[in-house]
């Protein structure tokens, strides 16, 4: 899945206000492609402190960190998908300057550059980290006997969610935890779940699998995903729909980032429920839980539970 923005990065900012003071001609802020060096475009990282590592994916070797720096990218592939401010590329640029690779995502431009395909790395291809293959039935029910509200349901919709939270970059043993934690909380795992309380919100109560509420986040959600729920508000506990509200609502509010620091009291402050220490306990006792079993037994790091 490919949907970086076109960035414009700081530089721009500060052309728009150098040019207000006469200092810098207005022509100098119309758009350019990327150059074309030689053997290469020459390619600006607009964010700060992106990891610049040894394969397309974020579980390979940093090989060092860049900030708001143009380097020449000379090829691209496909790997892990990486979100960042609500959007998300699977595309991963090499630069030799750098040393390494860094995620379309990161870079001023459009979400494909349109290089030629790396082969040949100096590094062969890590291996799969634990815990990006699907999650099955049997293991949720493992993890969440007291939470599942119909197995039935469930079973019906997990591939679609399996793939779902493949294209958001939700498949590291934390991300998986962190949102799944979420999910059984929210709505039992249940994508056609409704909220029992609907006397507030009307019509935009709870609904789908991260029990989507108020006409801001219904409106948010239509306008991101194509899908007018504000006047079908039904839709967001679809089939069709729910899964991919949970992951954009999730990846909107950046908790892939959040689980990567195994931070569920971060994740659970994001989703933005009222906060309650009996449920952020469990919340983050289910995290714990399922991040042991998909890391293969052992947490990597200590898990942040408190606000």
């Amino acid at each position: 899945m490919n949907t970086s923005k076109l960035r414009t990065g700081g530089l721009t900012l500060a052309a728009t206000a150098l040019a207000a003071t006469g200092a810098l001609a207005p022509t100098a802020l119309a758009p350019t492609a990327p150059a074309h060096a030689a053997d290469g475009q020459s390619i600006t990282v607009y964010a700060t402190d992106v990891n610049v590592r040894s394969d397309a994916t974020s579980q390979s070797t940093s090989v060092g960190k860049v900030s708001q720096r143009t380097a020449v990218f000379t090829c691209q592939k496909a790997g892990e998908t990486v979100s960042s401010d609500g959007y998300t590329n699977n595309l991963w640029s090499r630069s030799d300057e750098l040393g390494g690779y860094v995620n379309n995502v990161f870079l001023q431009g459009p979400a494909d550059f349109g290089l030629p395909a790396c082969d040949g790395d100096s590094e062969p291809t890590q291996p799969p980290a634990p815990g990006g293959e699907d999650v099955t039935l049997d293991q949720l029910k493992t993890l969440f006997p007291n939470d599942i509200h119909d197995e039935a349901t469930l079973a019906e919709d997990l591939a679609n969610l399996n793939a779902e939270m493949k294209a958001a970059g939700i498949t590291t043993p934390a991300r998986k935890a962190a949102f799944l934690a979420t999910l059984a909380s929210e709505s039992g795992l249940a994508y056609d779940r409704e909220e029992g309380d609907q006397s507030h919100n009307q019509p935009y109560w709870g609904r789908g699998y991260i029990q989507l509420t108020t006409a801001d986040n219904y409106a948010d959600a239509s306008n991101a995903l194509g899908v007018d729920l504000s006047s079908n508000p039904e839709l967001a506990m679809s089939r069709d729909h729910s899964a991919r509200i949970a992951t954009w609502y999730w990846t909107d509010r950046d908790l892939n980032a959040a689980a990567d620091a195994l931070d569920m009291a971060a994740v659970n402050k994001g989703i933005g429920y009222r906060a309650n220490d009996a449920e952020d306990t469990k919340r983050c006792n289910n995290f714990t839980a399922a991040l042991t079993l998909f890391n293969g037994g052992s947490l990597p790091g200590e898990v942040n539970c408190a606000r």
